[in-house]
């Protein structure tokens, strides 16, 4: 039986009182990853606000984001090759009829003609942004 995409079990979702969302794809990419929604908001001290595991040819999305700044890091787990993808924002307008948010969907292999540069990374870097577990 095939794994699930899902958000890892024992790590704090935070930033979760927003409504926009990203949709990561990974149906192209013949690795697993794990991958991190770490906030761009405080400058050279990132912090991961979501740790998800996504299998191979298979997509998820994470929802309720609040507004800023983020970037995606990301580990695949048959060769260990750590990318990230630039530094992108989420943000929300209220309007008459409700609230104005971004749906952003991000590939991360494989794909023409992709919304965000994926940069090569390096260990250091994905490890360097620790979760926070929740206890």
């Amino acid at each position: 039986m095939a794994e699930e995409p899902s958000y890892l079990a024992g790590f704090e979702k935070l930033a979760r009182d927003g409504y926009s969302s990203v949709t990561v794809d990974n149906s192209k990419n013949t690795s697993d990853v794990f991958l991190k929604l770490v906030s761009a908001e405080y400058g050279s001290h990132s912090k991961v606000v979501r740790v998800c595991f996504i299998p191979r040819r298979a997509s998820f999305t994470l929802e309720r984001i609040t507004p800023g700044r983020y970037e995606l890091r990301y580990q695949e787990v048959e060769d260990g090759t750590c990318l990230k993808t630039e530094t992108f924002e989420l943000s929300e307008k209220k309007r008459l009829q409700g609230v104005e948010c971004t749906q952003l969907q991000v590939p991360l292999y494989g794909l023409t003609g992709r919304s965000l540069e994926l940069l090569r990374s390096d260990e250091h870097e994905f490890l360097a942004v620790e979760p926070i577990a929740t206890r």
